[in-house]
């Protein structure tokens, strides 16, 4: 299996930009022994202020998935979704 980065751009409600961001910003070891998590980063557009980009990477596609399938669930991603304009789809991307 081919590792999997995963783009995802956050669109925040006019306002929530801030508290996007807070709410996409956790400590390392919050994603320790997430099956199939190598890493991830956050960007932000200095002139999108309501923006946030996520790039992952995991050993699969497949594990991003179980990931979110199991996170649609919590507290938390039901908080972050009052955040949002609309849910972002994740794009998977393969090395060139």
């Amino acid at each position: 299996m081919a590792k999997a980065t995963v783009l995802v751009v956050f669109q925040a409600k006019p306002g929530m930009g801030d508290k996007l961001r807070a709410a996409l910003t956790f400590p390392p070891e919050a994603t320790k022994g997430v099956p199939g998590f190598i890493s991830r980063q956050l960007f932000v557009e200095p002139s999108a202020a309501e923006r946030v980009t996520e790039i992952s990477v995991w050993q699969s596609a497949e594990h991003h998935q179980q990931f979110m399938a199991g996170m649609q669930s919590s507290p938390a991603f039901a908080a972050m979704g009052q955040l949002l304009a609309s849910y972002p789809e994740p794009r998977y991307l393969n090395d060139a």
